[in-house]
């Protein structure tokens, strides 16, 4: 007596033991070792002994060894100013970088006046010999702080032994006088630096 299966249960079934068969040579093929005698797929990369690639970038510090005023200032109780003016400070270039920099004017009797760069401020002497950069930084003033001051900076001189500037700083709400509405604007002046 011959037994009827369901067509349905033996074509699953024949689908299954065909899967089965047809992916065991695949799974060896896939999990096969890799031959020994392999090839290298990224070439050694080595630099000469005389190559400055891994090295530092050179840092140079300088400090103010003088300021003096490019334009007079009108003081606040009559007066100007012209001339040499007290000044203190430093600035760190680093391959062309201004990295740090602190820089203290002071003013007939008015408070000291201190700029602290806050971002730092590439110099690009290959593109403009003399172009102009803009420092960002703080101003202070008898203990004011203005957060977002820009000074103007031209280099004049980079050497290895001093540089110089012609900067220019556009005070806004006159902080020189704290509470006081002074008639300064705007400084500008030609700064000195030596290497220490």
């Amino acid at each position: 007596m011959l037994v009827a299966l369901p067509v349905s249960r033996s074509l699953r079934t024949l689908g299954f033991a065909a899967a089965v068969t047809a992916s065991i040579p695949l799974c060896l093929t896939g999990c096969a070792a890799a031959p020994e005698e392999s090839t290298p797929l990224a070439a050694e990369l080595r630099a000469s002994a005389d190559s400055d690639f891994l090295a530092l970038p050179a840092e140079r510090e300088y400090e103010v060894a003088e300021t003096t005023l490019t334009e007079p200032i009108a003081l606040p109780f009559g007066g100007t100013i012209d001339g040499a003016l007290d000044s203190n400070g430093f600035l760190v270039l680093t391959d062309g970088v201004i990295t740090k920099a602190r820089i203290g004017l002071s003013l007939a009797n008015l408070p000291e006046a201190v700029f602290v760069l806050t971002e730092p401020a590439v110099l690009r002497p290959e593109e403009t010999p003399y172009g102009t950069v803009t420092a960002v930084g703080t101003l202070s003033v008898n203990g004011a702080e203005r957060p977002g001051i820009r000074l103007t900076l031209t280099p004049t001189q980079l050497g290895a032994d001093s540089v110089e500037f012609d900067l220019a700083l556009s005070i806004p709400d006159n902080p020189f006088l704290v509470g006081e509405n002074a008639p300064i604007d705007r400084v500008a002046a030609h700064v000195v630096l030596n290497a220490r």
